[in-house]
């Protein structure tokens, strides 16, 4: 029968246990998180107005983004456009070169 039904292994499970836990310590961990997210909020915030009383004070001028809707497309484009110049290229010294030696021939078979 078990060559019909041969026995399928079930996969281990990961079972970690910590070696200690200490409740008192997550606890204390978890506040420290919490007083650090709300002492980068108020960075950031802080930040803000900063930043938006310096630009009240100093308007951007010649800033240009470097990223904008359609640059990946003009990226790809220009280096299609570079990759067939220099292929035109190659194929048109690969033929000169090949004339100079088809007439080379030519002239010492002569």
């Amino acid at each position: 029968m078990s060559v019909l039904f041969p026995k399928v292994q079930k996969p281990r499970a990961w079972d970690y246990r910590p070696i200690y836990y200490d409740e008192q310590k997550e606890k204390q961990k978890k506040v420290r998180e919490k007083l650090d997210a709300l002492r980068r909020e108020n960075q950031e915030q802080s930040e803000q107005q900063k930043d938006e009383a310096s630009a009240e004070a100093q308007p951007m001028t010649g800033y240009v983004p470097t990223l904008h809707r359609g640059s990946f497309r003009e990226a790809r484009e220009l280096s299609e456009d570079f990759r067939q110049k220099s292929q035109r290229q190659s194929k048109t010294i690969f033929f000169i070169a090949l004339l100079f030696l088809l007439l080379f021939f030519y002239w010492l078979l002569k």
